[in-house]
């Protein structure tokens, strides 16, 4: 089941966007560089501007060098004909709260930014003409799945995708390899079973009894493994017998996938801090890790630093591609479908910010490195140009201060993100992880409303326990796999979660489901 905490009701989203105090502190969210003052209104002839708000962390927190700010904003603007203005966001929460004010003031300029659509469709400009008509290299960058995950039950398209449907690859099990080899263990990269893991495991503990099994966290360890003991997955489910869409742990199955879990538990196999804010690189550089079940960049980011800086000399990890349970494959992909750029009905002239979107997802590749990395010859190359793929910095953030950090750049996701990749030996992983298994969806189970984009605004306001379902969905669930409740106390659980609304619950997506299916 997708977690809507953090979601924005549309009612909390006015409360924080209007009035008095958003004005008060447009100052805060001031333009990185000095020619990026929002324009009252463009002259005759000018270079359209595009306000644009980060999708993505800048290469520095404090943004680009000011000079080559301008540099890099003058030479786009010179190949695209739109003149791009970027902010850099405060760290955190922060950041959306200053986005909130931005969008809610009357004064403060901004056309493109990132949310969750259905939170927003109020301020937002509906894309389908302007898609047709300048933006036929946007809609041929992304799969038909993603699309659908942009438009609302009359078909209205909202955004453009930010992320979409998430192949399996954000939660595999991740296996100490070293230890495989000096063990003798068999590793298949193509598929492996949950027993075959447990002699793994097993095999680890007889090696160093300190050794650990992780995740980043409960959603970590659910996507990587309830598959393997239900139909579905860990994903909210359609009931044949009620013709309900009902959440994950109603599934039959559930239970076997926690007495599994309970069990490992009681083995000692796992961390006994990972639900109570566990240091995960302290774990990796104890060099205690055995296995990862959970978020993908904890190893292609986290891990691969420490690897490369030799903190454990040997230590790596590989995943099977499959792994699998009594009941199939274990993983299941994600379906995050609502994240989106959308263009702000304020904007002034939509049909630019299109445009300059367009410019920037073109096939060749060279606009979107050049909005994400600066200008080419300059500030990046291609390390071959006959096979464009890896990307070499020319201008490195250590070797001074001149450095364009990305504010132009608003393509992130699943669309042109896998069109090239850093030439540098921390993120070359990540990224060809994400080339290779992000849009590789059969290692993982689909779920049934992967084309659904519920409207999460809708859905809260229409279930006033929804905070309290969550919670218990989390703190119950931990409960049982660390045998603070015993499984016999499950009956007692789910009649706890009807009591604070799951009725509500299974009604408010039952019926947005159901409209998506019957048309």
């Amino acid at each position: 089941m997708m977690r809507t905490t953090g979601q924005l009701s549309r009612r909390n989203f006015m409360r924080l966007s209007g009035g008095v105090a958003g004005a008060a502190l447009m100052a805060a969210c001031a333009p990185a560089g000095p020619s990026a003052a929002p324009a009252e209104g463009e002259a005759a002839g000018a270079v359209p501007e595009i306000h644009l708000w980060p999708s993505i962390a800048p290469l520095r927190p404090e943004g680009s060098h000011p000079a080559r700010y301008d540099i890099v904003q003058q030479y786009i603007a010179e190949q695209s004909g739109f003149k791009p203005v970027g902010f850099v966001a405060p760290p955190g929460s922060a950041a959306q709260e200053k986005l909130n004010l931005m969008l809610g003031s009357r004064d403060e300029r901004l056309d493109l930014f990132v949310g969750s659509w259905p939170d927003y469709k109020e301020i937002a400009v509906p894309l389908n003409d302007l898609l047709d008509q300048y933006g036929q290299n946007i809609l041929a960058a992304h799969a038909e799945i993603n699309w659908a995950g942009m438009k609302d039950a009359e078909g209205t398209i909202w955004g453009i995708p930010r992320l979409g449907l998430m192949g399996h690859t954000w939660n595999f099990t991740w296996i100490r390899t070293d230890w495989l080899d000096e063990l003798g263990l068999p590793f298949n990269k193509e598929q492996m079973t949950v027993e075959e893991l447990e002699e793994i495991i097993t095999a680890f503990k007889e090696r160093d009894p300190d050794s650990v099994v992780v995740t980043n966290d409960l959603n970590g360890l659910r996507g990587s493994l309830v598959g393997g003991w239900t139909e579905h997955g860990y994903t909210r489910w359609f009931d044949e017998s009620t013709q309900q869409i009902k959440p994950a742990e109603l599934q039959p199955g559930f239970e076997d996938w926690l007495a599994k879990m309970n069990e490992w538990w009681n083995k000692g196999w796992f961390h006994q801090e990972i639900f109570s804010g566990m240091d995960f690189e302290e774990v990796l550089r104890s060099g205690k890790l055995g296995v990862h079940c959970g978020w993908y960049s904890r190893i292609t980011i986290l891990g691969q630093r420490i690897i490369l800086e030799g903190v454990v000399p040997g230590m790596d990890f590989d995943f099977p591609l499959k792994l699998m349970g009594p009941m199939g494959i274990c993983g299941t992909n994600n379906a995050n479908m609502t994240q989106a750029y959308m263009i702000t009905k304020k904007a002034p002239d939509p049909a630019a910010v299109i445009k300059y979107l367009n410019w920037m997802y073109d096939p060749s590749k060279e606009n979107v490195v050049t909005a994400h990395m600066g200008i080419p010859g300059e500030d990046w190359e291609w390390v071959d140009s006959e096979n464009k793929y890896y990307v070499r910095r020319l201008r490195q953030v250590d070797e001074g201060d001149e450095i364009y950090a990305g504010e132009f750049y608003a393509a992130a996701g699943l669309g042109p993100e896998v069109w090239y990749a850093p030439d540098d030996d921390l993120w070359r992983r990540h990224y060809e992880h994400i080339r290779d298994y992000a849009t590789v969806y059969d290692n993982g189970k689909m779920p049934i409303d992967s084309d659904v984009p519920y409207d999460y605004s809708v859905i809260n306001d229409r279930v006033p326990g929804m905070e309290d379902i969550n919670r218990l969905l989390t703190e119950e669930t931990i409960k049982f796999i660390t045998g603070v409740r015993p499984l016999s106390e499950w009956g007692d659980f789910t009649d706890t979660l009807y009591q604070a609304g799951l009725d509500s619950w299974i009604d408010a997506f039952t019926e947005q489901y159901l409209a998506v299916r019957n048309g």
